[in-house]
């Protein structure tokens, strides 16, 4: 339930998300328990499958560098996939353990959305990527609010040096 909260968070402005977060906590009050919400409100079903639906098309996207430390995703710049960002990295980062995984959002033709996680089998580093562009986190993960497109070659091989070296 709670990622399913947290993934409604996510989105460049409140009309991107399925629900505003005010809007879906006054409904949230209508219920004895949380778990009720969870398991009986159609707000609840309609973001299990947004969330389903979003998670779909960010699998869709190739990668844009890979190898066996780092894998680079690219989505586009669209409402689902400011929605999936945070989720889609969490999941990638579950299910490759070893290896670092960068997504990507692009916010115009200059800038990009980033969310960086560190390899779960040594999760440090994603903060120190960021900070060297503008962005923070922690060392597990972290991200970049806008990567200067100009800036992607320096930021790759800053991820290399870092998690493939």
């Amino acid at each position: 339930m709670g990622e399913l909260l947290n993934y409604n968070s996510y989105g460049r402005k409140v009309e991107d998300l399925w629900f505003s977060p005010a809007e879906l906590f006054r409904k949230m009050q209508g219920y004895q328990s949380p778990l009720d919400f969870y398991g009986e409100a159609p707000e609840f079903l309609a973001l299990r499958e947004g969330y389903a639906e979003d998670l779909r098309r960010a699998e869709e996207a190739p990668s844009i560098f890979e190898n066996l430390n780092l894998r680079i995703y690219q989505l586009p710049d669209t409402a689902w996939s400011h929605r999936i960002v945070g989720a889609f990295s969490n999941l990638k980062a579950r299910n490759h353990p070893e290896q670092a995984q960068v997504v990507m959002v692009e916010k115009s033709e200059k800038t990009q959305l980033v969310s960086v996680r560190a390899p779960k089998t040594h999760p440090v580093g994603a903060d120190e990527i960021c900070l060297q562009f503008e962005g923070g986190g922690r060392p597990a993960a972290a991200g970049i609010d806008e990567l200067p497109t100009a800036k992607f070659e320096d930021f790759q091989q800053a991820l290399v040096q870092r998690f493939c070296v």
